[in-house]
C-alpha cells in the first residue's frame, strides 16, 4: 500500500496527480484509480474546448476569491483554470450515478455545453485548421498530425480512454516514442507514416527550441 500510495505522491507526475486530486477533493471520491479515470475524462474535453467556449464560462460561488483573476484566465483561455471550475461544479460521485449525465451537469453549470457538443465543435475546429498550401517545410508535419488528431479524436469522443492498444485498433497505427536513451521505439503492426513525420528531427528541433528560450530568459536576466 505504501508503495502504491507513494506513485500517486511523486514530485515527477505531479502534472497529472495535481488534477487528480483536486477532482477527487470536489467529487468526493477516495478512489485512486476512480479519480484518475474521471479525471482524465474532464481533462479531455476542457483540452478541446474551443477558444468560443471560454465566453460562456461562468465562476462558481466557490470559487469567488479568484473573482479578480477570472478575466485573465479567460482571456489567456486558460484549459488548467477551466478544468478547475467543471470539478467545482460537480456534485459528489456515487456508484450507480450515469457518468454522461453527471458530467453534462457541471459542464452546463460552468456555462458550458454538454461533453456532445463540446466535441463535436471541437472536431469542427479542428477540419477548419486543415492546410491545403505546402509552402512551408514542416507543413506535411503539420498536416499529418491534425489528420490523425482529427480521427484520435473522433474515437474519444466515445470513449475518452485511449490507449495504444486501442489505437492500433482504431487507427491502425501507434505514434512512436523515444525512450530515455534517445532510441526510438515503434509499435509493431503499426501503419504509422515515417515520410510525413520524422520522430528523431521533432525531438532534435523540440531540444534546440528549449535551449533557445533558456538562453533567452537568461540573457533577459
Amino acid at each position: 500500500k505504501r508503495t502504491f500510495l507513494s506513485r500517486l505522491y511523486t514530485p515527477e507526475l505531479t502534472l497529472y496527480s495535481a488534477p487528480a486530486h483536486l477532482f477527487a477533493h470536489y467529487a468526493r471520491v477516495a478512489n485512486a484509480a476512480a479519480a484518475y479515470e474521471h479525471a482524465a475524462r474532464i481533462a479531455h474535453l476542457c483540452l478541446n474546448l474551443t477558444d468560443e467556449h471560454f465566453d460562456g464560462l461562468r465562476l462558481p460561488d466557490e470559487m469567488a476569491p479568484w473573482a479578480k483573476l477570472f478575466p485573465a484566465f479567460n482571456q489567456q483561455r486558460d484549459r488548467g483554470f477551466a478544468f478547475a471550475v467543471v470539478c467545482s461544479n460537480l456534485q459528489p460521485w456515487g456508484d450507480g450515478r450515469d457518468v454522461r449525465e453527471w458530467l453534462d451537469a457541471a459542464l452546463l453549470a460552468s456555462g458550458l455545453p454538454d461533453a456532445a457538443t463540446v466535441m463535436t465543435q471541437a472536431l469542427a475546429a479542428m477540419s477548419s485548421d486543415m492546410q491545403g498550401r505546402k509552402d512551408f517545410p514542416f507543413d506535411v508535419t503539420e498536416d499529418y498530425m491534425l489528420e490523425l488528431g482529427i480521427e484520435v479524436a473522433k474515437s474519444r469522443a466515445g470513449n475518452p480512454l485511449f490507449g495504444p492498444s486501442y489505437s492500433l485498433r482504431a487507427l491502425g497505427l501507434v505514434p512512436p516514442a523515444v525512450d530515455a536513451e534517445g532510441e526510438l521505439i515503434e509499435w509493431p503492426r503499426s501503419k504509422f507514416d515515417f515520410s510525413r513525420f520524422d520522430p528523431e528531427q521533432m525531438v532534435t528541433l523540440d531540444f534546440s527550441l528549449e535551449g533557445y528560450v533558456r538562453n533567452l530568459l537568461k540573457g533577459c536576466r
